[in-house]
């Protein structure tokens, strides 16, 4: 039995690190796009007239330059194109394009004296707190140093005030270890309670190395930079400590990895006992069986230890966690890993084990059936699978549907047809016509079918089935989802972008291109970010520099990509913003949107005080009012709070700016008063919160701040409400951006990397 897949960096925020492998595929696109690539090889050989010709059409366009044109700048590599570069950076008005001449200026890596300014400037870039956006921009192009990098990354680490710009940081310096390295990470990984560890003075040679070819020192900002005053060294995160141990785990010895078990990080627990194993180490196995049998111990780390006991005992392990999931109460986190654990290496004997499950016991170990079941081959189960649909938990008949899809077993496609027409609820119709699609995609009775629930009056029923008719599709679906674009409502417009990118033709690529120029909000986004999935082109939400390259690229141009299922998980192209346009942001986390919903924690441990002296309550109503004081006038929002009870502002969504002058007061006057009426107090109701914020179907953005675990409504299991948030969000698209205040928890990190949003932690 082999290990299970590891993510990409263990304690990794899913927005900072998607946004980082954005960062680079940018400068690649960039740099080898035909604007790039060939322009470089058509500019004047003299390079003073390159310079000044760059430079005149950057400084004639402004933001709306081709970013390339920066690029090819800083590819001259001398001391002026350097300052142009820099300079050019600082007149930008945009995120989008201030983020394009910070990458441009990975170029003057190796070049002698301009690296060190180059770096110099990235590393006072990335110590910045105005922008979270462009600080991890330059922690991204700091990384393209490698060695010549490392002390600034490190720097950035230990010094920048957003906090997950340092986890980037190190999560960067990490990638390149070296065995000087060890005694910070040491530090960093230590107990809470030590002193903030110390780094190089600037200019400082780093402990343990040189200065010599490649090894970097940290060197002062430039003269006039503006950047005389240091930040001070911060205590590392938890997130951090996670990313030190990572790191240093495989150089670890036993005894002090045994010891990292008992780690209160649930995350350094688990890498700990994984190295172990790796080690074969004997007491892996007798240290995983007593953290698994503990009912006390932590859902990740109990089946981190079963995935240990597992492979240690074979066949025999896994029949006994079937055992442990029918008899005994787990969480839901716990019985997930357990059915992928079981389904990896199910046969016909586990199966048999399972089928026994599906009709009887408790509503998790009947779920864990299912899911471990999909995995499954026999055929001779699927009707005891099938028989599930005509529960009236909806859990159950989804769970069902998904493992008969899975299993293939399309001679159960008239039993999901049914479940479908018997379903009342949009959530599970929708989730119906997904699993029903993959046992019927290409019938074409179906997809007739799919064609009028196109149509169907429920938001959630129509967009599962305009994003189908793209798997597949023919002449008439493109005309169909062409259509589509122009629908009144924002999901289904974002539902048939998704279609058409699945679709994948370059008839989609041109219905794609002309929308954008129509599109406002947060859909630019999602249109720019489909288009550079299809054509491995990258010009953000400009509809105009996508054009200018659509109707000049080569006769020889194809598309990229296969036509996989689009994402929402990875990194959002940022709108692109007219010059000097007010753009709103709520923690950092900008807001693009004109669908906005603020979805604010007000339970009783909001009264406990933030860094800054006042309650978090306090803190956070502050920064809500800044923010809706700086929205655009045409930006919808609403407002709701919770503690044991959810409380809306409003039944639905209202403009900041509408009909402002016959209004006796103002709108935002009027969500400011109602926010200084607020009272704190109770328990924290987030799955309440969360239901509320889904009855509008309008809002396509939430903003949700919270300081605690669940503890109040209708469910408390982290896990249970992730899976339900995204059965409800699953055909909707709304991105949620969440803000851990206080204290840190898995669910929120699901919740905005599920959806495409930002994550992120106030301490």
């Amino acid at each position: 039995m082999s290990p299970p897949p590891r993510g990409p960096r263990r304690g990794s925020s899913t927005s900072s690190w998607s946004w980082l492998r954005f960062a680079r595929l940018l400068v690649v696109l960039v740099v080898g796009s035909p604007f790039g690539a060939r322009g470089l090889a058509q500019q004047p050989t003299d390079p003073a007239a390159q310079l000044a010709g760059l430079v005149a059409k950057i400084e004639e366009s402004g933001d709306l330059v081709d970013p390339s044109l920066v690029h090819e700048l800083a590819a001259l590599g001398t001391r002026e194109a350097f300052n142009a570069v820099v300079r050019a950076g600082t007149s930008f008005q945009t995120v989008y394009m201030r983020r394009a001449a910070i990458a441009a200026l990975i170029h003057f890596a190796g070049r002698t004296e301009i690296e060190a300014d180059a770096l110099a400037r990235l590393r006072a870039l990335a110590l910045e707190r105005e922008s979270r956006e462009t600080s991890e921009a330059a922690v991204a192009a700091l990384a393209h140093f490698r060695a010549a990098g490392h002390a600034q990354l490190r720097d950035v680490a230990s010094r920048a005030p957003l906090e997950d710009v340092r986890e980037l940081a190190l999560r960067e310096h990490a990638a390149v270890f070296e065995p000087a390295d060890e005694p910070w990470y040491r530090e960093l990984w230590g107990p809470a309670e030590a002193p903030a560890p110390a780094v190089p003075k600037l200019g400082a040679k780093s402990k343990g190395q040189s200065a010599g070819k490649g090894k970097a020192t940290i060197t002062a900002p430039p003269a006039g930079s503006g950047e005389s005053d240091e930040p001070p060294v911060r205590a590392p995160t938890e997130k951090m400590r996670e990313i030190a141990f990572d790191a240093l785990s495989a150089r670890l010895e036993s005894e002090e990895l045994t010891r990292a078990i008992a780690d209160r990080n649930s995350q350094i627990a688990s890498i700990a006992l994984l190295r172990l194993e790796g080690k074969g180490d004997p007491r892996a196995r007798s240290l995983a069986l007593a953290r698994y049998e503990n009912v006390n111990e932590r859902a990740s780390v109990r089946a981190t230890a079963a995935a240990v006991l597992a492979r240690a005992d074979g066949k025999a392990g896994l029949a006994r966690l079937i055992e442990d999931a029918g008899k005994a109460e787990m969480p839901r986190r716990l019985l997930d890993a357990l059915a992928e654990l079981v389904g990896q290496d199910i046969d016909a004997d586990l199966e048999k084990r399972l089928a026994r499950m599906i009709g009887k016991g408790s509503l998790g170990a009947r779920l864990f059936a299912l899911r471990a079941l999909a995995r499954g081959s026999e055929r001779k189960y699927d009707e005891d699978i099938a028989e599930q649909l005509d529960e009236s938990e909806p859990e159950l008949v989804l769970a069902a549907a998904e493992a008969l899809a899975r299993r293939g077993a399309s001679d159960q496609a008239q039993a999901l047809t049914r479940a479908l027409a018997r379903a009342k609820d949009g959530f599970s119709r929708a989730a119906l016509i997904e699993s029903i699609a993959g046992l019927l995609r290409d019938e074409p009775a179906w997809r007739a079918e799919l064609a009028k629930l196109a149509a169907d009056a429920d938001p959630d029923v129509r967009n599962a089935a305009v994003i189908e008719l793209g798997r597949r599709g023919g002449d008439a679906d493109l005309a169909l989802l062409g259509k589509l674009l122009d629908h009144e409502h924002w999901a289904t417009r974002l539902a048939a972008v998704r279609g058409l990118e699945l679709l994948h033709r370059e008839d989609c690529v041109e219905l794609l291109v002309a929308r954008l120029s129509k599109e406002q909000g947060r859909l630019c986004g999602d249109i720019a970010a489909a288009l550079q999935r299809m054509t491995g082109r990258s010009f953000g939400a400009y509809p105009d520099l996508w054009r200018n390259w659509w109707d000049k690229r080569p006769s020889d141009w194809r598309l990229a990509g296969s036509g996989a299922a689009p994402t929402t998980s990875g990194p959002r192209t940022e709108v692109r913003e007219a010059s000097g346009t007010r753009v709103a942001n709520f923690f950092g986390a900008r807001v693009t949107s004109e669908r906005v919903l603020f979805l604010v924690d007000i339970s009783g441990s909001m009264e406990e005080a933030a860094a800054d002296g006042e309650t978090r309550f306090e803190h956070a109503s502050k920064k809500l009012v800044f923010a809706l004081q700086n929205l655009s006038p045409q930006v919808q929002f609403n407002l709701i709070v919770f503690g044991t009870h959810v409380t809306a502002w409003r039944r639905e969504l209202l403009t900041t700016g509408g009909n402002a002058a016959k209004e006796k007061v103002p709108v935002l006057e009027r969500a400011k008063a109602w926010i200084e009426k607020l009272r704190i107090g109770g328990g924290t109701n987030l799955y309440g919160a969360l239901e509320a914020a889904f009855t509008d179907r309008e809002v396509d953005t939430i903003y949700l701040l919270t300081d605690g675990e669940p503890t109040q409504g209708g469910i408390i299991d982290p896990v249970a409400i992730r899976q339900r948030v995204a059965l409800w969000n699953k055909h909707r698209g709304v991105v949620i951006h969440t803000i851990a205040f206080g204290s840190s928890f898995p669910l929120l990190e699901w919740l905005a990397g599920d959806s495409g949003g930002t994550y992120r932690y106030i301490p």
